[in-house]
C-alpha cells in the first residue's frame, strides 16, 4: 500500500470518527502531507542551475512519510555519545488492567510509565548490593503492538555502569554461570517497578472510579482488578548486553520518528476493508493478516497518537541533557584506556547516509547540492506566503561576492 491509500482512508472516514482535537490535528496533517494543500517548495542546483518543484511535508511526528531525516540525525548523534562499556536493553510494560485508565487519561498515564520505568531502574542500580553507581538511561514510549492494539511499554538502553558516590567509574557484574554481564536482578526490578506505578496510578485510579466501574462493569470488579494488579507479576525483562551498542540504537531509530504502522503493511481493499499484516508472537512470530473495516483501523490508529506536546523520547542520569556533555567527557577520561567495541558491519536497520547530512537533496542531472530557494505555504485566510530559507540567501551572497571577485581579476588581467 502506498501513502496515498492511506490519505484516502484518512479523507473518506476521518469526519466520522469519534477523537480528541490533537487526534484530528494529527490526521488533516497526515492526509495534506506532500499534497498542494501543504504548499510547496523549489529546488535550485548551485551547479548546473536545474529548478525542480516539490510538495511540502507535514513534518508530523505521528506522520508514516515524515520525520526521517530527523530520525538519521538522532541515531548518529546517539552513536556518537556511545562509551566503550556494555548497554543493557531494559522493557517495562504497563498491565492490559490498566488499558480502561490509560484511555480516560493517556498523559497521566504515560508520565507515570515514563517516570516510574526511569526510577525503578535508577534506584536498583544505585543499591550497592547490585551496581550501586548512577547509570544512563535513553528511553522511548512505544504504545502498540504488531497488530495495532493498546500495549503501552518503554524501551530503555541502560548504560552497563555508572558513576559510583565518590566520583570512580563502576562497570555492571558479571554472571558466572552465563558468563556475560549482569545490570540487576530482573525480580527486584519488577518489584520495584510495580510498587512506584501502583503509588503513582492510586490517585488517578480513585479520580475516575465511575468511568472505571462502567468501564469494567461493576464495583466488585473495580476493586478486584487494583487488588489483581498488587499481586500480579509484572512485566519487566533486561536483555543481555548488545555485542554493540549502536545495534540497539538503531533498532529503537526504526520507532522513534514514526508510530504503530508503516504504509507498507497495509493493504487498503475496494471493498473499504483494510488488511493489515502483523507479527503473530504469541505463535511463533509468524506473519499473520489482521482485516479491519476503515472506521475500526482509523479507531486502532489515533489511539497511538500521543498528547500535544508530550515527549516520547527522553534521557535520564547522567545522559540527561543537562549534563550529559561533562559526564559523558569524565566517563571518557576514566574509560580511555580501553578499545571501542568494533562497529557492526551490517544492521537490519537501514539508514540512508545522506539524510544525516545538512543537505538533503541532490541534483538527479549532476547529483550536486540542491538548495531550497523558495518555500510556498498555505496561510488559513487562503493566501499563500512566499519566502526565501536563510540558507539560499546565504549562498546568494557568497556567489555576488565571488562573482565580483572574479570581474575584478579578469579586468586586472586585461
Amino acid at each position: 500500500m502506498s501513502i496515498a491509500d492511506l490519505k484516502n482512508i484518512v479523507r473518506d472516514h476521518r469526519e466520522q470518527l469519534a477523537a480528541t482535537p490533537a487526534q484530528h490535528q494529527a490526521l488533516r496533517a497526515i492526509e495534506r502531507c506532500r499534497t498542494e494543500r501543504a504548499g510547496t517548495h523549489q529546488l535550485f542546483c548551485t551547479n548546473c542551475h536545474h529548478r525542480c518543484i516539490r510538495y511540502n511535508s507535514c513534518r508530523n511526528r505521528h506522520c508514516p512519510c515524515c520525520q526521517q531525516a530527523d530520525r538519521a540525525r538522532w541515531v548518529a548523534a546517539r552513536e556518537q555519545e556511545l562509551l566503550p562499556i556494555n548497554y543493557f536493553h531494559v522493557v517495562c510494560t504497563m498491565p492490559h488492567e490498566l488499558l480502561p485508565l490509560v484511555r480516560l487519561d493517556p498523559r497521566a498515564c504515560y508520565q507515570a510509565l515514563m517516570q516510574c520505568s526511569r526510577q525503578a531502574i535508577a534506584d536498583c542500580c544505585a543499591n550497592p548490593r547490585y551496581l550501586g553507581a548512577s547509570v544512563g538511561q535513553i528511553q522511548v514510549l512505544h504504545t502498540w503492538g504488531s497488530d495495532l492494539k493498546l500495549h503501552p511499554h518503554v524501551h530503555t538502553i541502560v548504560t552497563g555502569g555508572g558513576f559510583a558516590p565518590d566520583g570512580s567509574w563502576v562497570d555492571a557484574k558479571r554472571n558466572r554461570k552465563k558468563r556475560t554481564a549482569f545490570l540487576v536482578p530482573v525480580g527486584a526490578l519488577r518489584k520495584r517497578f510495580r510498587t512506584l506505578m501502583l503509588e503513582s496510578l492510586k490517585p488517578l485510579w480513585q479520580q475516575y472510579r465511575n468511568e472505571l466501574i462502567s468501564a469494567l462493569g461493576d464495583a466488585k470488579n473495580y476493586l478486584h482488578t487494583w487488588t489483581t494488579l498488587r499481586k500480579q507479576r509484572w512485566v519487566v525483562y533486561a536483555k543481555p548486553p548488545f555485542a554493540h551498542a549502536a545495534i540497539a540504537i538503531r533498532y529503537l531509530g526504526r520507532y522513534t520518528h514514526r508510530v504503530a504502522v508503516h504504509p507498507d503493511r497495509i493493504n487498503y481493499q475496494p471493498d473499504g476493508t483494510v488488511h493489515v499484516q502483523y507479527r503473530d508472537y504469541h505463535n511463533g512470530g509468524n506473519q499473520r493478516i489482521k482485516i479491519f473495516s476503515a472506521q475500526q483501523f482509523l479507531h486502532y490508529f489515533v489511539q497511538h497518537i500521543v498528547p500535544k506536546g508530550f515527549r516520547r523520547i527522553r534521557l535520564a542520569g547522567f545522559l540527561a541533557p543537562r549534563i550529559r556533555k561533562e559526564s559523558l567527557a569524565k566517563a571518557r577520561k576514566l574509560l580511555c584506556k580501553r578499545k571501542p567495541p568494533k562497529p557492526p558491519e551490517s544492521s537490519t536497520v537501514k539508514l540512508d547516509s545522506k539524510r544525516t547530512t545538512k543537505h538533503k537533496h541532490q541534483c538527479p542531472h549532476c547529483e550536486h547540492i540542491m538548495l531550497v530557494s523558495e518555500i510556498s505555504r498555505p496561510q488559513k485566510d487562503g493566501s499563500i506566503k512566499n519566502f526565501i530559507p536563510q540558507e539560499c540567501i546565504a549562498w546568494l551572497k557568497q556567489d555576488v561576492r565571488e562573482s565580483a571577485n572574479w570581474e575584478q581579476a579578469m579586468i586586472q588581467q586585461t
